[in-house]
């Protein structure tokens, strides 16, 4: 057991161990929390092992808690998982000192940057089911209400067609209905034009007949005349040629007399041309020709009025009904609920995932504090920084013995090592701060932009539900009244045309109300939550220095033997550091005096004198510390060597660090 003795303003480290075999009134003496907590790790061995099991229990029902409800895993999972970590704490809690050490270096670990990760991954696990599952389901309902504004348009316009389609329906069903009434007129017709086409059927029937027989007799007298007019021009010819040759021997007894033309009556163009088929039976062919047109015109004549009182009722009737869509209602919602399904099967997939691997962080702690307590063990010089009571009580009966000490720090020491005594944090510790608050401050700006999102789309969804309440009607009447004045022929067609007297009304309505988005309003719990949860991290951010510090406290606790050691150790190292800056402040206090003068021959001021007298300057004294450049001020009083030939000055406590000598003029 280590017990801390302290003797007018110093503190002493004193290492006794209470061995089992003590007498019983000491071990009654002692309470229950001090033979838990402040008795040596080697006794009351069998009491610390039963309330090791129990925190053992402990441990595992607060892991299957955090397991469900903070990182997702599924009860049974969550179960197996506690129950073997719960056997496996329980065991090593009850037997080794060691396990016992790092459990308990977990708690304080939380307050470190591992701990910023589990309070952030706890901090995920509520964006996840909060706003995050919100606006999840406000983008559903939007693409439900797409979905269902394009079905209304498409049902609303299928009805609208349909009852347009009305007068086209009825007046094909009249014409139908009046159908049989024209056919039998037609029949009538027939009938009534029936004897007049069978006589000039029988007209043209004679006509044809008339003009076979006229035109038989045309041939007959062809053939006859051409016969008699070849014997005439026959007969002729030869009495011509006779007469002419008689008449010219009798030339010969009478020159001078021209008798051959009395031959001349015998000329056949002018006797024979009576006899020609062309001038006898030309008025046969005449009526021939005749005959054939009356039968050509009496056949057009029958053929005219069966063409005019021809007629044949057609009906065609079509009724396309064509949706000229890209996509059906059913297939716009099909495709939309495919997609967001997959998108949301995946994100829900990476999510799962996510949280299973923001469940190592509670292994990472695990890791980290075995890691601590290894190098703490192994290594003096692992976070060896802190100057504790313990080790003030140390530097204390080191002086008492005639031997150097190291407190108090020096200037630059005190930027290198943490004073646990203190509550003030070092500039370490304060950097290692600020460096969390900006990590910190980039995840609350996430987290808001989320909060916003989904405070934005509620929004918006809630202006469309209150303000998109449109309702559409669409009516209106058509009429079609057919009416054909005249003679006969108006009152056929008024026949047919009759009762065709269309009258419909139409009417559509479109009411977006059922279409209208119904968007979640967010949980009012949302902000609140996740402001204590960041609260509680910024908490963690401010206290991991002082985590940082339970951590060697716990160690020390543990191991006191060890915690000896790192402060000889500590305290050997810091006067080896500081022997042997005495040769590098000589040389940097040298370098920084070289430094300031040559920048001040070098100022803007020094280099216009030399141009120009009129901007010469007198020479001022260096009022600057030569090791650490701190200048005159309020906040630092410089010291001047005492050496009359030195012109360096010192802070006090620069000045103080290096024995109130100038490590210029020292040798």
């Amino acid at each position: 057991m280590t017990h801390v003795e302290k003797k007018a303003g110093k503190s002493k480290l004193r290492f006794e161990e209470t061995k089992a075999e003590d007498p019983p009134s000491y071990n009654d003496a002692l309470r229950f929390p001090d033979k838990l907590f402040k008795s040596d790790r080697h006794t009351f061995t069998c009491l610390k092992a039963i309330f090791g099991i129990f925190c053992g229990f402990f441990t595992g029902g607060l892991l299957f808690v955090l397991l469900i409800y903070s990182f997702g895993f599924a009860l049974d999972i969550a179960g197996y998982i506690s129950i073997g970590v719960t056997a496996l704490a329980c065991l090593g809690l009850a037997l080794s000192v060691h396990v016992r050490c790092i459990v308990v270096l977990m708690i304080p670990s939380l307050f470190t940057g591992r701990g910023r990760v589990a309070i952030l991954a706890v901090i995920f696990g509520l964006l996840l089911s909060g706003p995050i599952k919100n606006i999840s389901i406000n983008t559903s309902e939007v693409s439900r209400s797409m979905a269902c504004s394009t079905e209304l348009f498409q049902n609303q316009s299928h009805t609208l067609r349909q009852q347009l389609q009305v007068p086209i329906e009825k007046i094909t069903d009249a014409l139908d209905k009046h159908a049989k009434d024209i056919k039998e007129i037609g029949k009538q017709i027939d009938r009534a034009i029936k004897p007049i086409k069978d006589a000039l059927v029988a007209v043209r029937n004679g006509v044809q007949k008339v003009s076979g027989a006229l035109d038989t007799a045309s041939q007959e007298c062809d053939r006859m005349m051409n016969s008699v007019y070849s014997d005439c021009t026959r007969e002729l010819s030869n009495a011509y040629n006779k007469c002419r040759e008689t008449l010219r021997r009798a030339t010969k007894w009478v020159p001078g007399l021209r008798i051959t033309e009395v031959c001349k009556i015998l000329d056949i163009n002018q006797v024979c041309v009576i006899l020609k088929p062309s001038f006898v039976c030309s008025p046969v062919k005449a009526l021939d020709k005749a005959a054939k047109k009356l039968a050509d015109f009496a056949v057009n004549l029958v053929k005219d009025i069966d063409k005019w009182f021809q007629f044949n009722i057609i009906k065609k009737s079509q009724n396309d009904k064509v949706y000229n869509a890209t996509k059906t209602a059913k297939e716009f919602i099909a495709e939309i609920e495919k997609a967001l399904t997959d998108k949301k099967i995946t994100f829900t997939y990476i999510v799962e995932i996510m949280s299973k691997l923001l469940a190592l962080s509670l292994l990472l702690l695990l890791t980290q504090s075995f890691f601590y307590l290894k190098n703490y063990l192994a290594k003096d010089e692992f976070d060896n920084i802190y100057i504790t009571s313990q080790f003030k009580g140390y530097d204390s009966e080191t002086r008492e013995k005639g031997q150097q000490g190291v407190l108090p720090l020096q200037k630059k020491e005190k930027k290198l090592y943490t004073d646990s005594t203190s509550f003030m944090m070092s500039p370490k510790e304060r950097s290692q701060s600020l460096m969390g608050i900006s990590q910190l401050l980039l995840h609350v700006l996430l987290s808001a932009l989320i909060v916003f999102l989904n405070y934005v789309l509620f929004y918006i969804l809630f202006l469309v539900n209150r303000y998109g309440q449109v309702n559409v009607e669409v009516t209106g009447k058509s009429k079609i009244n057919l009416k054909v004045r005249g003679g006969q022929m108006a009152a056929l067609i008024n026949s047919f045309i009759n009762n065709i007297n269309i009258e419909n009304t139409y009417e559509a309505s479109y009411n977006t109300t059922v279409c209208l988005p119904s968007p979640t309003p967010p949980d009012a719990t949302d902000i609140p939550v996740l402001c204590s949860a960041y609260a509680a991290a910024f908490l963690l951010v401010l206290l991991q220095a002082y985590g940082a510090r339970c951590n060697r406290k716990i160690c020390a606790f543990y191991y006191p033997e060890q915690e000896k050691e790192r402060i000889t150790f500590l305290q050997k190292k810091i006067l080896y550091n500081r022997k042997g800056r005495h040769t590098f402040i000589k040389q940097h206090v040298t370098s920084i005096k070289n430094q300031k003068i040559a920048e001040q021959r070098m100022s803007v001021k020094q280099m216009l004198s030399a141009i120009c007298p009129c901007f010469k300057v007198e020479k001022t004294d260096l009022k600057f510390c030569m090791n650490c450049g701190a200048n005159q001020g309020s906040s630092h009083t410089l010291q001047k060597c005492k050496n009359t030939n030195c012109t360096s000055t010192y802070c006090s406590e620069c000045f103080n660090d290096c024995g109130h000598t100038c490590p210029i003029c020292r040798k």
